[in-house]
């Protein structure tokens, strides 16, 4: 008689699939979540009050509406890219994608920033603007008056306008803008000095003494400014120097004099505004009085370092402080 011998494996083979058959039917089913999906061409839209042109910056006037960008300080959205009457459907290049924008005939360079004027046109940022304006596109291709659109990269930003200061900041040009915080700023400036500013207005001036500090002959009469701050000014003959007006300054200007000639042999007269007076050591000053080393007590190496306290109408402590000096100095009688 013939002996069957049964392999274990097969049993096996149908229990396992089997077993996946119930767990394919019983398990719940697989949840996808979509990635993100970014915008990479143009989004549809509506036009609105006006039309729209295409090449011309456009802003959201609604959900889903765009309109024509009149101004640099429009939160441009995109370049329109369908001529559209109002109501019509039409699409826009949102940043980040490339797009033809309408220059026409303005002057662009390659990698300016454009915003919008007032008809939506492409015009490159201006940077000497004290006004906010909105970015809207980079510029990939030149354009001249014989151009109409340049090529662009459609982005979204903005550039802070420069500080505007007022007239009452007594301050005028050569200002630098080094640093700013919480709304104040700290300018340098021509006069050498660091000034705290806030809403336009001087709170504040620290002078960088002897920042300037060179040695400046005087054989005669002179004017001084703002911008001799600083200086040493040797004087090796009489002479009258002519100071500026507190009130076209920064309180922090400061000036050093020395007598330079032999004794007796040079007078120098520091003559103020005439709406300033030079004070101290213990004395309040007269406006528009000379302080003086006087010829006849005059010696080589007399000096005298003064300092603008700011302008202080209708009263005789407006104009320049006596910080020290070396020799006998008089007021005008």
């Amino acid at each position: 008689m013939k002996k069957t011998i049964r392999s274990p494996i097969l049993p096996l083979a149908l229990c396992a699939c089997a077993l996946a058959a119930i767990l394919i039917f019983t398990m719940p089913a697989l949840q996808i979540t979509q990635a993100a999906v970014p915008v990479v061409a143009a989004q549809p839209a509506q036009a609105g009050s006006g039309g729209v042109v295409a090449g011309r910056f456009v802003k959201l006037s609604a959900a889903g509406i765009i309109a024509t960008a009149t101004a640099c300080t429009d939160s441009i959205v995109g370049v329109c890219e369908a001529t559209a009457s109002q109501y019509a459907a039409t699409r826009y290049a949102p940043p980040g994608t490339f797009t033809n924008v309408d220059a026409n005939g303005n002057t662009v360079a390659v990698g300016d920033l454009l915003t919008a004027s007032a008809a939506g046109v492409a015009t490159a940022v201006d940077a000497s603007s004290t006004s906010a304006q909105r970015i809207g596109a980079i510029a990939l291709t030149a354009g001249d008056a014989n151009t109409t659109t340049v090529k662009a990269l459609v982005v979204s930003g903005y550039v802070i306008p420069h500080l505007t200061l007022t007239a009452d900041s007594l301050v005028t040009s050569n200002h630098k803008l080094e640093f700013r915080y919480a709304g104040a700023y700290i300018y340098s400036d021509a006069n050498n000095s660091l000034s705290l500013v806030s809403d336009g207005r001087i709170k504040s001036a620290l002078p960088i003494v002897g920042s300037n500090e060179t040695l400046t002959a005087v054989t005669g009469n002179v004017s001084v400014n703002a911008n001799d701050s600083g200086k040493v000014f040797n004087v090796t003959a009489t002479a009258v120097i002519s100071l500026p007006a507190s009130a076209a300054i920064l309180a922090g200007v400061t000036y050093t004099f020395i007598c330079d000639a032999a004794d007796g042999a040079a007078q120098i007269s520091l003559s103020p505004d005439a709406n300033d007076c030079i004070s101290g050591v213990g004395t309040t000053g007269t406006d528009n009085k000379d302080y003086i080393n006087t010829l006849s007590t005059a010696k080589r190496g007399d000096w005298v370092t003064i300092t603008c306290n700011g302008a202080v109408a209708a009263t005789a402590t407006g104009g320049w402080a006596i910080v020290r000096r070396v020799g006998t100095w008089a007021w005008e009688q």
